[in-house]
């Protein structure tokens, strides 16, 4: 495992002392050179933007749904709450409670 992962480093190393342009960010990430206002950089720039805030916004929602089902199970090991026949989470009166 070791050797193959020195194969790779050294490979990688190689190239960037031998071939730097092909290693070379895109035009937006390396400043376009004196072109950063063309059509083409700012259509690339929008994209970046909008595949970042698409990727947010999936990463929130799983973290959301993460904190609610703990937030949930939390309630329901409580004892004030129980699950209906429909999965429905509900409260239970607090008379019924006190005479258990």
């Amino acid at each position: 495992m070791k050797k193959h992962m020195m194969k790779i480093l050294t490979a990688a190393f190689l190239l960037i002392q031998f071939l730097p342009s092909v290693v070379l960010a895109c035009e937006k990430c390396f400043g376009a050179a004196g072109a950063t206002n063309s059509p083409v950089t700012q259509g690339i720039g929008w994209a970046m933007l909008g595949l970042l805030m698409i990727t947010f916004c999936i990463f929130g929602l799983f973290i959301a749904f993460f904190v609610y089902m703990g937030r949930r199970a939390k309630r329901l090991s409580s004892g004030d709450y129980t699950v209906n026949e429909q999965g429905v989470l509900v409260a239970i009166p607090r008379d019924v409670i006190d005479k258990t």
